[in-house]
């Protein structure tokens, strides 16, 4: 009776830790302004001018859309001319409000490739490219991964 108490506290503790992981995922591409308004679940409510919309087809941005896991659907991120390697912190809100809140860290290398850096304990990345190959690579804090642009990515990681 003892053993099948313990092997039951073992299972239900493995399940709950299962069950604390955090999973976000999200489509990427390297696009204009202009496209990516335009392909905005609610671009009717945000009232933008014709004017407005050409003025963004100039500038160059990084699409993350077909979400789940996060409590944003679409996010469009700019790439400045003069610092196009900066990184974008993110978390399941959006945009993170400091590091020490975001779960990862966005880098566009260059027109094919982004670079995730986990800023969790541990993160475990999926990418699926628009051929269906799949790359998945497990990241201590700080580590990075190179996935191509317009893929699917999926991030895991135990919950805080």
């Amino acid at each position: 009776m003892r053993n099948r108490l313990s092997t039951l506290l073992a299972l239900l503790m493995l399940v709950g830790s299962a069950s604390a992981q955090s999973v976000i995922r999200f489509h990427v591409k390297l696009t204009d302004g202009r496209t990516a308004l335009l392909a905005n679940p609610k671009f009717d409510e945000m009232k933008l001018t014709d004017e407005q919309l050409r003025r963004a087809a100039n500038d160059r941005v990084l699409l993350l859309d077909q979400t789940s896991g996060t409590h944003w659907t679409w996010l469009m991120l700019s790439q400045v001319g003069d610092k196009p390697d900066a990184e974008h912190k993110l978390d399941t809100k959006g945009v993170a409000a400091s590091g020490q809140t975001a779960d990862v860290g966005l880098t566009v290398v260059d027109e094919r490739t982004l670079r995730v850096r986990c800023l969790r304990a541990d993160c475990t990345l999926l990418a699926t490219g628009v051929d269906d190959k799949q790359v998945s690579t497990r990241l201590a804090k700080g580590e990075a991964s190179v996935v191509p642009i317009d893929s699917f990515v999926e991030v895991s990681f135990a919950d805080r």
